[in-house]
């Protein structure tokens, strides 16, 4: 849905997200991280989850895997198909569970920032400060939407196509510095 120009300008950013993902992964295979994108069956079979659904029981685990064994396991999405992204590539190991692993390494391991709501939502500000552009109105909609969607609701936040406006997806400066405790401010709306 949405008008043409509306769904051009959200592939444009999509794709300035896949790019700059691929540049922060490159970035911590640099730095000697391998990420390994295991399906469900995967992580049953490893003993991690018997549900399938995640590698690590805390974000703790997940920091000290990467830590001690420079590790990083993502659940993929290839299992799930009624869960893959309206745009973003939800095979194993493509551009979503790309998304996912620089997410969970900047947002959670880099920032030591746990998986619930507060944890969400700091590796949300720390990991988004990375992205430039139109992408981090992209990062910003898929992480901070879904982390809102997840504490309104006790559920997750089935994938969308939707760029949330400026104003309340970019709490940064054009040169990555946070734009202070007014970020949402329109100008048009006081905030108290």
């Amino acid at each position: 849905r949405g008008t043409r120009w509306q769904r051009a300008e959200t592939r444009a950013a999509y794709d300035e997200l896949v790019e700059q993902t691929q540049a922060q992964l490159r970035q911590m295979e640099k730095a000697g991280v391998s990420v390994e994108y295991l399906s469900a069956q995967e992580i049953k079979d490893r003993g991690l989850d018997p549900t399938g659904l995640n590698p690590y029981p805390t974000a703790e685990a997940q920091m000290r895997d990467v830590r001690d064994n420079k590790r990083l396991m993502i659940a993929s999405l290839v299992d799930y198909p009624e869960s893959y992204h309206p745009i973003l590539d939800s095979s194993k190991g493509g551009a979503y569970d790309q998304f996912r692993a620089v997410h969970d390494y900047y947002g959670h391991v880099a920032a030591a920032t746990g998986f619930d709501r507060h944890g969400e939502f700091q590796a949300w500000l720390h990991h988004t400060s990375m992205f430039t552009g139109k992408a981090r109105l992209a990062a910003s909609s898929e992480l901070h939407v879904e982390n809102s969607f997840l504490v309104t609701t006790g559920q997750s936040a089935p994938h969308f196509s939707y760029l949330l406006p400026d104003y309340m997806a970019n709490p940064f400066n054009d040169d990555g510095t946070f734009k202070g405790d007014k970020w949402i401010d329109r100008g048009d709306v006081p905030i108290p």
